[in-house]
């Protein structure tokens, strides 16, 4: 189970090689790795609803958007 979102989970992303999952939600964007389900990173801040997320093949890159703001890119690595 995926313990960190208090609220509905808008979006998920896989990594090309299914190591890691990226999810999204209400003020919070948290990279997973799949392997015993350990978040690995967080970011949390209020100001977006953080709706959609992309990342590149390698997942070194993700890329988070919203309805009200222009995408935001994180870079893993």
């Amino acid at each position: 189970m995926l313990t960190g979102h208090y609220e509905a989970v808008m979006d998920l992303v896989w990594s090309d090689d299914g190591a890691y999952l990226g999810s999204t939600g209400e003020g919070a964007v948290f990279t997973w790795a799949v392997d015993g389900f350990v978040r690995v990173q967080e970011n949390t801040s209020k100001l977006y609803l953080n709706d959609a997320i992309a990342c590149t093949p390698d997942f070194k890159t993700l890329v988070v958007g919203d309805t009200t703001q222009v995408g935001r890119e994180r870079d893993e690595g």
